[in-house]
């Protein structure tokens, strides 16, 4: 018998994790950006993190869902670099 509140978290695998971690990326990617419209589409997605955090472990996240923002969050990320 082991305790509740650990087995509810292994539910949803490592989501939880990557969700703290994108809405982390996201959140600098807003801090860093002048242009109001990209700041207003991450704040969006940042919003958008914190529903499917929210919703754990009654609803895990589609591996879609997590593969989705880790590519817009790649992808802003380059832009930057280049």
């Amino acid at each position: 018998m082991g305790c509740i509140p650990c087995q509810r978290s292994k539910v949803c695998g490592n989501s939880s994790t990557y969700l703290s971690n994108y809405k982390k990326q996201a959140t600098t990617l807003y801090n860093t950006e002048a242009d109001t419209l990209k700041r207003e589409e991450i704040m969006s997605l940042i919003a958008d993190i914190g529903s499917l955090i929210g919703a754990l472990p009654d609803q895990c996240p589609t591996e879609a869902e997590l593969n989705l923002i880790k590519e817009y969050l790649s992808s802003e990320y380059l832009k930057r670099i280049r």
